[in-house]
Order: structure tokens, then C-alpha cells, then sequence
């Protein structure tokens, strides 16, 4: 027998204690996994959100909001499409003043 070799592996009662632990460890975690699981499909509650009469106002404040922007903004795309297409939109004082304005000047 080469040095330093032992006739019997000392690791092995420990190996399977280890093993043995973990196996019975992850069972009692699949039973609790269960349990929890079936406790929670027999409760009778649901999720839910309730939203607040000031919500509520403020949303409806954005929506009409949204909708008057959005004729604004319409009115404004067809604006400009009306100036490109004319060749009014890249003048050169328009570029000049969008440079310093890019710029910071």
C-alpha cells in the first residue's frame, strides 16, 4: 500500500449522513411547497386593487388632457409636413438657429 493511502475511507459514514440529510431535507421542503400550494388555491381570497376617488379624478384630468394634446400635436406634425414638403423647413436660419440652440447659445 502506496504512503498515505488508508486501508478504509473515513469519509464515508459522513457522505451518506450528508446525503441522507439532504434527501430528507428537500422531501420536507416539497411537502411544505405542496401544502403551502393547496392552502392557497382553497382560500376564497383574490388579489385586487382599489383605486382611490382622487386617482381616479386625476386619471380622467390625464385623459382629456392626452386627447387635447394629441390635437395639438396633430395640428403641429401636419404644420411642419405642410413646411417640408414646401421646402420651408430646413432654411438657413432655422438650421442656424437650431445649431445654437443645440449649442447652448
Amino acid at each position: 500500500m502506496p504512503d498515505g493511502d488508508l486501508p478504509y475511507d473515513i469519509t464515508r459514514p459522513s457522505r451518506r449522513i450528508i446525503t441522507t440529510e439532504a434527501k430528507e431535507l428537500r422531501h420536507r421542503r416539497e411537502a411544505e411547497a405542496l401544502d403551502r400550494a393547496s392552502k392557497h388555491e382553497s382560500s376564497d381570497s383574490s388579489d385586487r386593487v382599489e383605486v382611490s376617488a382622487e386617482a381616479e379624478i386625476l386619471l380622467r384630468r390625464a385623459d382629456v388632457g392626452a386627447t387635447e394634446g394629441d390635437d395639438d400635436r396633430k395640428q403641429r406634425i401636419a404644420e411642419l409636413r405642410e413646411r417640408y414638403l414646401e421646402g420651408r423647413l430646413n432654411t438657413p436660419e432655422l438650421v442656424d438657429k437650431a445649431a445654437t440652440t443645440l449649442l447652448g447659445g
